[in-house]
């Protein structure tokens, strides 16, 4: 079963899905949004969180990227074995919206310009500040290009 459609960086014989976080324990989280509706992601002693945010950071509403050993629960709802959490959050302001959808957005922190598509149930208007949860993948080009999964205004 496929979570995603961002294969690009996955290792052979595992699966990537992405959604956002609804609900924190300990042992798992729930992301929503994925193609398989709501899943249940086990955090295991060895899962690797390779993005910006560790464990600990976690928070509800954050959009995650999750790695996982292509096996997915028949239950409901299903569960996947997480062997790596990745979130990269980019603070920013749109400076502006292409004609294709795509938006330039400045960093908070002052990094360079980003130029990023959207989720297709996603629009931001020129001047809106955001936190947009992308890949982590970014082309060499200027500016970078990168997919965000999901925006929390």
């Amino acid at each position: 079963a496929d979570l995603g459609h961002f294969q690009h960086h996955v290792p052979d014989g595992k699966a990537a899905g992405h959604g956002q976080i609804t609900e924190i324990t300990d042992e798992y989280l729930m992301l929503e949004g994925t193609e398989q509706g709501t899943v249940q992601v086990d955090l295991l002693d060895d899962t690797l969180y390779d993005g910006a945010i560790q464990q600990s950071e976690l928070a509800v509403g954050q959009y995650a990227e999750v790695l996982y050993d292509g096996k997915l629960t028949r239950s409901i709802p299903a569960q996947a074995a997480a062997l790596a959490v990745n979130i990269y959050p980019l603070a920013g302001t749109v400076d502006e919206v292409q004609e294709d959808g795509r938006v330039l957005v400045t960093p908070t922190d002052g990094g360079a310009q980003v130029l990023l598509s959207l989720p297709d149930d996603v629009t931001v208007e020129a001047g809106e500040t955001a936190t947009f949860y992308t890949t982590g993948v970014a082309t060499m080009s200027l500016p970078a290009q990168m997919n965000a999964i999901g925006v929390v205004k």
